[in-house]
């Protein structure tokens, strides 16, 4: 069984900023991975465009692990302000041994 969940929202990033998150709370024995929707809010003339990077997994201090995740506004302008909101949505599967 998969589970998807919006993990995160980042409102108005500047152009060609980076921001990123650290995710605790998965079992060893879980496949997580990462898509993101970038989108603008009433801002006409800018493309919408980010890049996800996932960082390290790591074990957490409450014995969970922990993955980061890091995005970039890569927007285009065409004479808009090109500040972006982004979700980063999480798809999680149990894997079976």
């Amino acid at each position: 069984m998969i589970n998807t969940f919006r993990a995160y929202r980042w409102e108005n990033i500047a152009p060609n900023t980076t921001v990123g998150v650290y995710l605790h709370g998965f079992a060893p024995n879980m496949f997580v991975t990462y898509c993101i929707t970038p989108f603008t809010v009433n801002r006409p003339g800018v493309t919408p465009r980010a890049e996800l990077r996932t960082g390290s997994v790591q074990q957490h201090v409450d014995g969970t692990y922990a993955r980061e995740a890091y995005v970039t506004n890569q927007s285009i302008s065409h004479g808009g302000a090109p500040f972006l909101y982004i979700d980063l949505n999480v798809l999680i599967s149990t894997l079976e041994n």
